[in-house]
């Protein structure tokens, strides 16, 4: 029996081009790659079921109103998870 290497036919299709310029969809003030790396820096008040709902509640609170309510929900809050998404649903209202 023939292994898998020799029974693959090369046809140039399937390559990566590694010079590619990636483009991205996103607006050109980086607000989602910084909603997605501040996602990714607060992994104790955060549950990965919601990702979508923080990080567009992110970009519509702005930067410095989001850090606030995280610093908030980690020095007031007894369960601060808890209490960082209540701080975020009231702020959205």
């Amino acid at each position: 029996m023939k292994s898998l290497k020799e029974l693959t036919v090369e046809t140039g299709y399937n390559r990566l081009n590694k010079t590619t310029e990636t483009v991205t969809t996103e607006s050109s003030n980086g607000a989602g790659f910084w909603n997605d790396s501040l996602y990714a820096e607060i992994p104790d008040l955060v549950n990965d079921k919601f990702r979508a709902w923080y990080c567009d509640s992110f970009y519509k609170l702005g930067k410095d109103r989001t850090l606030g309510l995280i610093k908030e929900a980690r020095q007031d809050g007894k369960h601060p998870a808890r209490y960082f998404s209540y701080l975020i649903k009231e702020a959205l209202k």
